[in-house]
């Protein structure tokens, strides 16, 4: 019995060693990669992604394959009367991939300054284009007459993006309020703990 005990950590139950393990790992995965490399991989997460959707865009004039949004873009296009302005869909999808390719470059260069109201502008637009284009991205019926809803996969992929807003506003609270993830956590820990006392 003794030696299950010492095991199990003086005393403590299997469930709670289990558990108590389980923490000391992820503490070592974030103290030893999260904190000094964090927003490093986030850096490169976002580089990646910007880098790649841009790509997709711009290559069509090259390639002649199609692009995974042309559709959907055409859309938003055509009900804001871009065509009838002189303004193809092929310039909109290449003025879009290159302003995404701008902001993966940016993000690979950790210009967090430079990058800040790039990305919330363009997520701003992109997040818009749901209310713009709504007949294109949900499906009816719409709750009490007029209120969307049931969306399409197309309109998970775009709310989605929230998720990218989330993250990009941590990163930039870290690299530009705290300059490093240790006090930004250290900071984040203190008001929990003064929160908690009072």
């Amino acid at each position: 019995m003794g030696e299950v005990q010492s095991q199990t950590g003086g005393g403590l139950s299997p469930l709670r060693f289990m558990v108590q393990k389980y923490n000391e790992v992820i503490d070592r995965v974030v103290e030893g990669i999260l904190v000094p490399y964090g927003t490093r991989i986030a850096f490169l997460t976002y580089a990646f992604v910007f880098s790649y959707y841009g790509f997709l865009k711009v290559q069509a004039l090259f390639s002649g394959l199609s692009t995974p949004v042309r559709g959907e873009v055409h859309a938003v296009v055509t009900i804001l009367g871009l065509p009838e302005l002189g303004i193809s869909l092929t310039a909109v999808m290449v003025f879009i991939g290159v302003y995404e390719l701008t902001i993966g470059l940016l993000f690979l260069l950790q210009k967090i300054r430079a990058i800040f109201f790039l990305f919330l502008g363009h997520q701003f637009v992109t997040l818009a284009t749901l209310v713009i284009a709504r007949s294109a991205y949900f499906q009816e019926p719409f709750l009490l007459g007029t209120v969307p809803w049931l969306f399409d996969a197309f309109a998970a992929y775009i709310l989605k993006n929230t998720i990218f807003i989330g993250g990009f506003l941590v990163l930039a609270a870290v690299e530009l309020g705290q300059g490093s993830p240790e006090a930004a956590t250290a900071k984040s820990a203190k008001m929990e703990s003064a929160v908690s006392t009072d």
